[in-house]
């Protein structure tokens, strides 16, 4: 009898451990409630999502969505997406947060929120780097900005235009020309008036830096396995690993202060003060060159075709075959000094010259159009998304320009803009000024043209590639 008690006894205790672990029926769906921004709100800029989730059996996760479209969504209490009202127009726009019980059941609420951001060609920041800047910036893949200046460093700046980090290295009293490059990796790459070819890692530090035999105004072109390309005033174009190890070097027996490209094959194409474009393969040995009338100190552009787009200081731009050969060339005036050739989907060339104006080529040499600055142009145009032209003027304004030629919009930066602009995914325009400061100046362009070669170097890292 007393075993037959301690088994009830048993089977009791079990079936009430049972019952108390049996899942309570869920009987109605999760209360949701967003507490940022508010119905109605004007909004601007990067928004905090946040929403309170409740549930009589708990929440699973939350989903955030914007006009319908699933953003993000988030499993832990407080419940929030970081929005970038950037990437939407202006405008009304609904946002959506559902809440999902443990249970099944669905709850959501949803708001009307107002997005105006800034107005194209306004200003959301600049940072004094202390130094005319000269170069143009590179945008890395998680949006830091790299820039060089005369003020002795490189500067790494966080996309609300506050500092990451400087570096300092041996540099002379020379401005720095050389416009950084980043690498795959992340690897800041620049030449140096030191005569040196510096790799910065992404947090600052030295990696490794390269001795040449003169100031380096050239800026280093990154090919697919690596190599950093870049030339010297020593005359000689250098092939070096992302290690910091010679590969090759190739003598033209004149100062290089254009910047190589690289085509899809390998080959390099840099321009050279005997007014000479070389085209070397990527082993370093000799493939052909053309013969201009005077310096080219400028950068080349490639088109869809692989035509190569080059000026000179002779006042025309050359469109150069793949073979070496001359496809056509356009006298346009006066020289072709800094800026260098850009193009845009469509395949209209342009291009700024000394007196001032920017020209807009098609692609059979042609003249489209021409816009007049009251300063000589060294500044390299950047296309946006939607088609406008945005380019320096040693007249002291950065220009935004219609793609039929006319004016967008135009801001004022003291002392000349040299610099070449560059475009960040959300519409904010980078370039430097000869007072020293960056600029990041609302546009409306959402990024780079999506052609073969849209600004300076092609692309936002400024690879050359």
């Amino acid at each position: 009898m007393r075993k037959f008690f301690l088994l009830l006894s048993v089977f009791l205790i079990f079936s009430l451990l049972i019952s108390g672990c049996a899942p309570k029926k869920d009987t109605t769906p999760p209360q949701v409630t967003i507490t940022n921004p508010q119905d109605g709100q004007t909004v601007s800029g990067t928004v905090i999502i946040r929403a309170t989730a409740s549930d009589n059996v708990g929440v699973s996760k939350v989903e955030f969505y914007i006009d319908g479209t699933k953003v993000g969504e988030d499993t832990s209490s407080p419940y929030e997406y970081s929005w970038n009202t950037t990437e939407v127009n202006d405008g009304e726009h609904t946002i959506l947060v559902i809440a999902y019980g443990n249970g099944g059941k669905i709850g959501g609420t949803s708001i009307t929120v107002v997005v105006k951001n800034l107005i194209p060609g306004t200003l959301k920041w600049k940072f004094n780097t202390n130094g005319s800047i000269y170069t143009s910036p590179a945008i890395s893949k998680d949006g830091t900005i790299y820039i060089g200046s005369n003020g002795r460093f490189i500067y790494a700046i966080n996309p609300d235009g506050t500092l990451k980090w400087k570096f300092e290295g041996e540099f002379s009293s020379h401005s720095i020309i050389s416009s950084p490059a980043v690498g795959q990796d992340g690897c800041i790459y620049i030449g140096s008036p030191d005569y040196h070819i510096y790799a910065i890692i992404p947090y600052g530090s030295l990696k490794w830096k390269y001795k040449t035999g003169s100031y380096v105004e050239s800026s280093p072109a990154i090919g697919s396995d690596g190599t950093i390309y870049i030339g010297s005033d020593d005359g000689y174009l250098y092939a070096i690993t992302s290690e910091g190890i010679l590969k090759w070097k190739y003598y033209f027996g004149s100062p290089i202060s254009s910047s190589p490209v690289i085509d899809w094959d390998g080959t390099i194409y840099v321009g050279c003060d005997n007014g000479d474009l070389y085209a070397l393969r990527s082993d370093g040995f000799f493939k052909w060159r053309y013969t201009t009338n005077w310096k080219i100190s400028s950068s080349s552009a490639i088109g869809p075709d692989r035509t190569i787009y080059v000026g000179s200081w002779d006042g025309c731009l050359y469109a150069i075959k793949p073979d070496g050969s001359l496809k056509w060339r356009l006298y346009l005036n006066s020289s072709v000094k800094y800026s260098s050739p850009v193009i845009d989907s469509g395949g209209t060339i342009y291009v700024g010259c000394d007196d001032g104006t920017l020209y807009a080529i098609n692609s059979d040499g042609t003249l489209k159009w021409k816009f007049k600055t009251n300063g000589s142009i060294w500044s390299t145009p950047a296309v946006g998304f939607d088609g406008i032209i945005y380019m320096g003027s040693n007249d002291g304004y950065l220009y935004a320009i219609n793609p039929d030629g006319t004016l967008n919009w135009k801001y004022y930066i003291p002392y000349g803009v040299k610099s070449s602009p560059a475009i960040g995914p959300d519409g904010t325009i980078y370039v430097g000024g000869g007072d020293g400061y960056l600029y990041a100046i609302a546009s409306t362009s959402k990024g780079l043209n999506s052609s073969s070669w849209p600004k300076f170097h092609r692309d936002n890292q400024n690879s050359g590639r």
